[in-house]
């Protein structure tokens, strides 16, 4: 060490000391330096589906579908107020367009309110409640489809009166289970709804939709079951049906072979003619029946004629009318 850095005791200087804390210092200094330049920084933003255009038509999307999707789009951008009604005015053609331009909107729910007021649902608040109350799951609708159908009823009822806001758990759940088709799952419902008040709307749709699933796989394993059981049923049935079928027949044969003999006797006894050549007794004989001398009341051929006649009347209507299955 040359002697310029050496101390009294051969030791490092107190100028050469100096320097390396003058050299420390400086790297200190630019560690603080590096340390306060900020790493850059990343935002994500997730991808956002296309928005539909709302026009005001009734073939554009529904009014509350278009105010949810812009609503969405919005809580996922950092915007002002004004940016936020620039971003739904750029979704919005034609006449629903020229509406919100006569208002004066200073927020995002002003112009929900005003396309609210002119394309939505105009009808009474009784009316709207009558739709929800009287809103019955149809034999091909799911129950996913009733339900959200049940929602969609109770939203525009309540927009229309608030109040309903306050029991709509208590509401949504009560026509959900009296809606529903199947008259096992509404009781199962009902005694769900008694036992555990507490449930929420969505619960208890999946507790239907289970309870469905469940039903359904085991009639299908018990349908075989049932088929062979209903044709052992039907296969007596059948069989008893076959010997009454006979018997009609039967009976309608023999009453025609009566009717046929019937016809020939009138048509014999309409050529015959009365034989008055049988004496001088005979002619002292006056008829009962039709008060002609010549024969009795037994050989009148009027009275004949018309016994003939009134069996040949009682056979065709029991020809027209079918036998009963007991005789």
């Amino acid at each position: 060490m040359p002697k310029e850095m050496e101390g009294a005791e051969g030791g490092p200087s107190v100028s050469h000391l100096m320097d390396e804390l003058e050299d420390l210092r400086s790297l200190f200094h630019q560690t603080q330096e590096f340390s306060k330049v900020k790493s850059p920084t990343y935002l994500l933003v997730p991808s956002q589906k296309k928005l539909q255009s709302f026009s005001g038509k009734s073939s554009d999307i529904k009014l509350e579908d278009w105010i949810y999707d812009v609503s969405t789009a919005v809580k996922a951008r950092p915007l002002s107020k004004k940016a936020e009604i620039d971003f739904a005015l750029q979704y919005l053609t034609s006449s629903a367009r020229e509406e919100v331009k006569y208002h004066k909107v200073g927020s995002l729910e002003a112009l929900f309110s005003v396309l609210r007021d002119t394309f939505g649902d105009h009808g009474s608040s009784v009316r709207l409640q009558r739709t929800f109350f009287e809103r019955k799951q149809t034999q091909e609708e799911s129950l996913t489809s009733f339900s959200h159908s049940l929602l969609d009823l109770f939203t525009k009822a309540a927009r229309k009166c608030p109040q309903l806001m306050e029991k709509r758990e208590h509401l949504l759940k009560d026509q959900f289970a009296e809606g529903v088709h199947d008259v096992l799952l509404r009781k199962y419902l009902k005694s769900k709804l008694r036992g555990s008040p507490g449930i929420d709307f969505f619960a208890l749709r999946t507790e239907a939709i289970e309870w469905a699933e469940e039903s359904e796989g085991a009639a299908s394993s018990s349908n075989p079951v049932t088929i062979s059981r209903q044709s052992a049923k039907e296969e007596p049935s059948a069989r008893s049906l076959l010997d009454i079928m006979v018997k009609q027949q039967e009976q309608i044969d023999h009453q025609q072979k009566q009717l046929d003999e019937l016809t020939t006797l009138v048509q014999q006894l309409a050529q015959a003619k009365p034989n008055n050549s049988t004496g001088r007794q005979q002619t002292k004989v006056t008829c009962t029946f039709c008060s002609k001398a010549g024969h009795t009341a037994e050989r009148c051929f009027k009275r004949q004629l018309k016994e003939a006649h009134g069996t040949i009347e009682e056979l065709r209507k029991a020809t027209k009318s079918p036998p009963s299955q007991g005789n």
